[in-house]
């Protein structure tokens, strides 16, 4: 019912293909211009690539997880004085943590929530446990803009053991991070003695 020290991390999985080549035309097809030499054409600079819009600055405003049924509010979450990460105050908002990546700016954006809540029951992370490979999240800020992600990897780890920093620290790839509580609730700490993460990839284009 209470997130406690939040942590976990996993290689993801990344498919990587090559595109084939196109077929080279054949010979005595190309030929150059009278007055200009192949080498010469060969040297021409490549046209510059448009560059890439520039990432949104808007506020976070709503993760979403079609197959978990979350559309959830999210909160803006740092730590506690002792080190510990803060948990969100409601059994329905998300926290984002503002320590970790911005979603759109690249590395890994960190996301918590709760399983379940006292005098309420299942919470909003209650189905991430039924999430698998390739699951869509997305992000939408309050500018409108939405960054998707699927999902690359689920892991459940005990919470003394966790790897903190390979869970919450940076990715080379954009990622999103997902904790929630997990294992069994230990009446007297009022914890549990796990927590679930899920990492999903950024989709482009």
């Amino acid at each position: 019912m209470i997130l406690g020290g939040l942590i976990i991390i996993f290689a993801a999985m990344i498919n990587l293909h090559a595109e084939p080549s196109p077929a080279a035309p054949p010979d005595g097809n190309i030929a150059a211009a009278p007055d200009e030499p192949a080498e010469a054409a060969a040297e021409a600079p490549a046209p510059e690539a448009a560059a890439a819009p520039e990432p949104s600055r808007a506020a976070i405003e709503r993760i979403l997880v079609p197959r978990a049924g979350i559309d959830a509010n999210v909160v803006v979450l740092g730590v506690k004085p002792d080190g510990e990460m803060q948990s969100p105050s409601t059994p329905t908002d998300v926290a984002w943590y503002h320590f970790t990546g911005y979603p759109g700016f690249g590395s890994n954006s960190v996301f918590a929530g709760h399983v379940d809540f006292a005098n309420y029951g299942k919470a909003v992370f209650w189905h991430l446990r039924d999430l698998k490979e390739g699951d869509e999240v997305s992000v939408r800020l309050t500018d409108g803009t939405t960054y998707a992600y699927r999902v690359t990897s689920m892991h459940s780890f005990s919470s003394a053991e966790a790897p903190v920093q390979d869970i919450i620290g940076p990715t080379d790839r954009e990622s999103i991070t997902l904790i929630t509580c997990d294992g069994t609730f230990n009446t007297r700490t009022r914890h549990y003695d796990k927590r679930l993460v899920v990492r999903a990839e950024r989709v482009l284009g």
